[in-house]
C-alpha cells in the first residue's frame, strides 16, 4: 500500500508540475500586450483610447470566455484546453508587434485573449482533480505562482524576441508552440465528467454560479484593488518624480510580491484553515498599501510591495475554496473565481481614470486601496464565504 501511495504522489507531482509549467508559458506570452502597446500606438498612428480599447477587449473576452472554457471542461472527458490554449495564446502573442492594421490588431488580440482564457478554467480545475484535497491550496499556490511569474518576466522577454535578427524569435516561438500539445500528450488521461455535468448546461452555470457568488464578490473586491493599484504604480511614481526605470521596477517587485505571498498563504491555509486568511488578508492590506501611498521613499516603496503580498495571499486560498464548494465543477467554479473577477477588475480602471482626473491619482489610489475595507465590513457576506471553510 505504501508503493502505490508513494506512485500516487509521484503522479499527482508530475501533474502539478507539467500544469505549472504551462501556466509559466501562457503567461508569459499572455503578457505581451502591455509591452508593445507603445510599439503599436507609433506604428498603426493609435490614439490613446484605441490603445486602450484593445486591452478592454483582452478583459472582455476574459470575462465571457473564461466561464464558457470552465463549463465545457467540466463536461468534458479530454484535456485538450490546456494544451491548445496556450498554442492560441502564443500564436497571438508573436503577432501582436506584426499587425499592419488596427482591425487585424483586434484580431490578433482575440486570439490570444481565447488561448488564455481557454486554458485557465481547465488548468486550476485540473490542479484539483490531481493533487489530494488536504494539499489544494498549497498546489493552487505553486501554480498560481509559475503563472505570476510568467508574467513578471514577459517584458524582458518579449523585447528579448523582438530584437533579435529579423524578428526571427517571435517566428521560432510560433513554430514552437506546436511542441506543446505533442510533448504533454498521454499525461493527463481521460477523466469521467463531474456529476454537475448530468444537468442541462445553463441549470449548470446556474447552479455553479449561485454557490460560488459570495466568493466572487470578494476576489472582485479583492482584485479590483490590486489591479487598479498594479496599472498605475508606473504613473504614480513618474508623478512622483521618479523614471519610467523607476516605475517598472517597483511593479516588478509588486507583481513577486503578490506571488510570494500566494506562495506563503497556500501552504499556511491549509494546515491553518481558510478564516483567517479570509479575514486577515483584507483587514493588513489596506493598512499597508494606504502607508505606501502617504510615505516617501524606500518604506514607500516596501509598504506596497508588502500590501500586494498580503492582498494576492488570498488567491489560492479562494480559488480552493470555490473548487471545494463545487467538486464535481471545478473548472466552472475557478472560472468564475478568478476569470470573472479579474476581467471585472480589469474594467474597473477606467473609472479609477477618470476618479485620478478629477481628484488626483494619489487621492484615487487612497480610494480604490480601502475596497477591502469595505468588504470586510459587509459581515454577513463574508460569513457566507466562511461557511464550511476549516478554522
Amino acid at each position: 500500500m505504501s508503493s502505490h501511495t508513494n506512485a500516487d504522489g509521484r503522479r499527482s507531482h508530475k501533474g502539478l508540475m507539467v500544469l505549472s509549467g504551462l501556466h509559466f508559458i501562457n503567461d508569459l506570452h499572455a503578457s505581451f500586450l502591455p509591452t508593445f502597446l507603445p510599439l503599436l500606438i507609433r506604428n498603426l498612428s493609435l490614439t490613446l483610447g484605441e490603445a486602450g480599447t484593445l486591452n478592454a477587449l483582452f478583459g472582455g473576452i476574459h470575462l465571457i470566455a473564461q466561464p464558457l472554457a470552465g463549463l465545457w471542461a467540466d463536461r468534458s472527458a479530454r484535456s485538450l484546453l490546456v494544451f491548445w490554449g496556450p498554442v492560441l495564446t502564443l500564436w497571438g502573442a508573436c503577432l501582436i508587434p506584426l499587425a499592419p492594421t488596427l482591425p487585424l490588431a483586434f484580431l490578433i488580440v482575440g486570439i490570444f485573449s481565447l488561448g488564455t482564457a481557454a486554458f485557465h478554467p481547465q488548468g486550476h480545475g485540473l490542479v484539483g482533480a490531481v493533487v489530494p484535497g488536504n494539499e489544494l491550496g498549497g498546489a493552487l499556490a505553486i501554480f498560481a505562482a509559475a503563472g505570476t511569474l510568467g508574467a513578471a518576466l514577459s517584458p524582458l522577454y518579449a523585447v528579448a524576441l523582438w530584437d533579435t535578427p529579423g524578428h526571427l524569435g517571435l517566428v521560432g516561438v510560433s513554430a514552437g508552440a506546436l511542441l506543446i500539445p505533442l510533448l504533454c500528450r498521454g499525461i493527463f488521461p481521460r477523466r469521467t465528467p463531474g456529476a454537475g455535468s448530468q444537468l442541462p448546461p445553463f441549470k449548470q452555470f446556474l447552479h455553479v454560479g449561485r454557490l460560488v457568488a459570495p466568493i466572487l464578490a470578494l476576489t472582485i473586491a479583492r482584485d479590483a484593488t490590486s489591479q487598479g493599484i498594479r496599472v498605475f504604480l508606473p504613473l504614480w511614481v513618474t508623478l512622483r518624480g521618479g523614471t519610467l526605470a523607476q516605475g517598472g521596477t517597483l511593479l516588478f517587485a509588486y507583481t513577486l510580491g503578490g506571488m510570494a505571498g500566494g506562495m506563503v498563504a497556500g501552504r499556511l491555509s491549509d494546515r491553518l484553515g481558510t478564516r483567517p486568511f479570509l479575514t486577515g488578508s483584507f483587514a493588513l492590506a489596506p493598512a499597508l498599501l494606504l502607508g505606501g501611498l502617504v510615505t516617501q521613499g524606500g518604506i514607500s516603496w516596501l509598504l506596497l510591495v508588502l500590501g500586494g503580498a498580503v492582498l494576492s495571499s488570498s488567491s489560492p486560498v479562494t480559488t480552493a475554496l470555490a473548487q471545494k464548494t463545487t467538486p464535481e465543477s471545478r473548472s466552472t467554479a475557478s472560472s468564475l473565481a478568478m476569470g470573472v473577477s479579474w476581467g471585472l477588475a480589469n474594467w474597473v480602471t477606467s473609472p479609477l481614470g477618470l476618479l485620478a482626473d478629477a481628484w488626483g491619482l494619489n487621492q484615487a489610489l487612497i480610494c480604490i486601496a480601502l475596497t477591502p475595507w469595505a468588504f470586510l465590513a459587509l459581515n454577513p457576506l463574508v460569513s457566507r464565504v466562511s461557511r464550511g471553510a476549516p478554522r
